[in-house]
């Protein structure tokens, strides 16, 4: 089964939501899964796995977050899922990550985000901490 463009209910109102509130994927105005190649993963953790991915057609570089349906029914965590996809859809900030658009098969749920190279802000802000306090340790 091929999977869809958009998650379709709203969890706080039990309602469809518009397709206007869904992003779209550039290149693609109805973008599927099949038209993306896989590059590389580049992390996973307890609900997700991400990989960069291509648009076959435009070229244009992606994220893909995947997440396991049952995975997050288990744990108890959809509803913060679909919280996540709902802000990140509001959200337009130079320091937020985008949403470019949302897929769903019967077992996976899918983010389409865009590529922020350099590395988790964690790390570089741990990094920059230890050379900061190298610095006033020298001095």
């Amino acid at each position: 089964m091929a999977a869809r463009r958009t998650w379709s209910v709203d969890s706080k109102r039990g309602a469809p939501l518009p397709r206007s509130a869904v992003p779209r994927v550039a290149g693609a105005s109805d973008a599927m899964l099949a038209d993306f190649t896989p590059v590389a993963l580049i992390g996973s953790g307890a609900f997700a796995s991400v990989g960069l991915v291509t648009h076959k057609h435009s070229e244009e570089v992606y994220v893909l977050k995947k997440m396991d349906r049952a995975h997050l029914a288990e744990e108890g965590v959809t509803a913060q899922v679909v919280t996540e996809r709902l802000l990140l859809a509001a959200m337009h900030h130079p320091c937020i990550v985008r949403l470019v658009g949302t897929f769903k098969s019967p077992r996976q749920l899918y983010m389409m985000l865009e590529p922020c190279m350099g590395g988790e802000l964690c790390e570089r802000t741990r990094r920059a901490l230890q050379s900061l306090h190298a610095t006033k340790r020298a001095s």
